[in-house]
């Protein structure tokens, strides 16, 4: 009963975003007969060709990874699924931080990378030697890119294979509204009243809770793809800020660093295509920690989760309600 009133206690909060933001005149302009109620009715990918056909430039777009020594398989299969993207990237880093990079791992990375033609001249390897968690990936990249604040870095998983539509619909929502981040996944958070014992509980809004262009989160999850604007971030104040209780939960910290900026997250409808495992499943590491966790593997990051979030409004103050 307790969870079911907690429940609907945060569904309260949960606000579909029912219309795309207000498109520019200029934009409007070029709408054809009978688009008008397109832009209310479809989802981002179709409203975009109404503002491709508006000559609105397309934005730079990169893609950051992490990875550590063992994943070195996945990591290519990863790689493969965003070279083969519909809407290509312009250009990849590869993260390797601090005491991961050994010259066996090293060696096994450039090698993959020379086999497949191209890949040399679109992906940079980085060896930084402070790590920082698993926000190394988003920080070293954004400190790379010298091609302005417009360009969206996209954060991914180094075991994971995405959709071939994965990078359209993310510059699709985001050239529709430059104002916003956006993931294919993320959740919210809240306050309990005290009735019903108070603290903080989660909450993954379910599809139906969405509509066609999103909804609005407080925590946008990275390892489905989170897109942000280099314009939203600074890479000295989320090294500097980032906390050991947020080390393995760098999407928490992040959206909180956007929170505090007034940067509005946004869950898309669905998966934005799927997004599986790479094969072999994952690295030994990781699979040595899913049998330690069992089945309490969600339950362990939520509490991770919530103790980040803890810990970040003891040092940093509440987090901020847009």
């Amino acid at each position: 009963m307790v969870v079911f009133f907690a429940y609907m206690h945060r569904l309260r909060h949960l606000a579909p975003i029912a219309l795309p933001p207000p498109l520019s005149a200029a934009v409007k302009e070029h709408l054809q007969p009978g688009e008008e109620t397109l832009l209310e009715s479809t989802d981002a990918l179709q409203v975009f060709g109404v503002v491709q056909r508006a000559g609105v430039p397309r934005p730079r777009i990169v893609f950051t990874v992490s990875t550590r020594p063992g994943e070195e398989a996945t990591l290519q299969q990863t790689v493969q699924s965003l070279m083969a993207q519909r809407r290509r990237f312009d250009h990849g880093y590869i993260v390797v931080p601090g005491a991961q990079h050994t010259a066996s791992s090293s060696s096994a990375m450039d090698l993959n990378l020379h086999l497949h033609a191209g890949w040399m001249r679109k992906i940079t390897v980085l060896r930084p030697t402070r790590d920082l968690g698993t926000v190394s990936h988003l920080v070293h990249a954004v400190a790379a890119e010298a091609h302005g604040p417009s360009t969206i870095v996209v954060t991914v998983d180094a075991d994971k294979v995405y959709s071939p539509h994965f990078v359209e619909a993310l510059e699709a929502r985001m050239v529709l509204d430059p104002s916003v981040a956006v993931s294919a996944c993320g959740w919210v958070h809240d306050t309990l009243p005290a009735l019903l014992g108070g603290g903080h509980m989660t909450l993954r809004p379910p599809a139906f809770t969405r509509s066609l262009h999103g909804l609005e989160v407080d925590v946008l999850v990275g390892h489905c793809g989170a897109a942000y604007r280099v314009g939203f971030l600074n890479a000295s104040e989320l090294a500097q800020g980032v906390l050991p209780m947020c080390w393995e939960m760098h999407s928490v910290w992040v959206s909180y660093y956007l929170a505090q900026r007034g940067i509005k997250r946004v869950a898309m409808q669905g998966e934005m295509g799927h997004i599986q495992l790479a094969a072999p499943a994952t690295a030994a590491w990781k699979i040595q920690q899913r049998q330690r966790d069992g089945e309490a593997g969600e339950e362990v990051e939520e509490m991770g989760s919530l103790s980040c979030m803890y810990w970040l409004e003891r040092e940093y103050g509440k987090w901020p309600v847009s």
